[in-house]
């Protein structure tokens, strides 16, 4: 629980437990923040950010509604096992990138203790500064208001289990 008073510094804090939450009144930044105990939910209740690291391992961060950017702009700032990250609404994995090498998403959803790993590789164009944030979304696209049953001329058809939002 962060209330205005941690300083990450070059610290790795590591979450360690079946069920923990990323919270408090302020904005976390950790330099590295690493998740231990297999199968273990880290939840966030607030925005949080990581300087380096983000070591996922083999548990799911569970960003709800909320952001977790990592503002290592390296392909590896992110590592895992099984470990992925789950979002709900307006909450997104967010990377910062500056080469045109693939940055992975680790991206999935935990539907009653059923994993449904569904990653994202982007590669940019450009080696500017830039970010992205992505958010599986585990349901009908109808159900966010993007319609399954148009699509355009060349797609087949529209996968109504999940789909990703991605944005630049």
């Amino acid at each position: 629980e962060n209330n205005n008073t941690f300083t990450a510094d070059h610290s790795d804090v590591e979450l360690r437990g079946s069920t923990q939450q990323i919270t408090g009144s302020s904005v976390t930044t950790f330099y590295d923040l690493t998740l231990q105990t297999s199968s273990a939910v880290k939840t966030q209740t607030i925005d949080a950010n990581v300087n380096d690291i983000l070591a996922l391992n083999d548990c799911e961060l569970a960003t709800t509604g909320y952001n977790m950017t990592v503002l290592n702009p390296s392909t590896a700032a992110i590592t895992h096992n099984s470990g992925f990250v789950s979002s709900t609404g307006a909450g997104r994995l967010v990377r910062a990138a500056n080469s045109t090498s693939a940055y992975t998403f680790p991206t999935g959803w935990n539907d009653g203790g059923n994993i449904y790993y569904h990653p994202v590789d982007i590669a940019p164009s450009v080696t500017d500064s830039e970010s992205f944030a992505v958010r599986l979304a585990f349901d009908d696209p109808a159900s966010e208001g993007y319609p399954s049953t148009t699509a355009a001329g060349n797609v087949t058809a529209v996968n109504t289990k999940f789909f990703h939002l991605i944005k630049q």
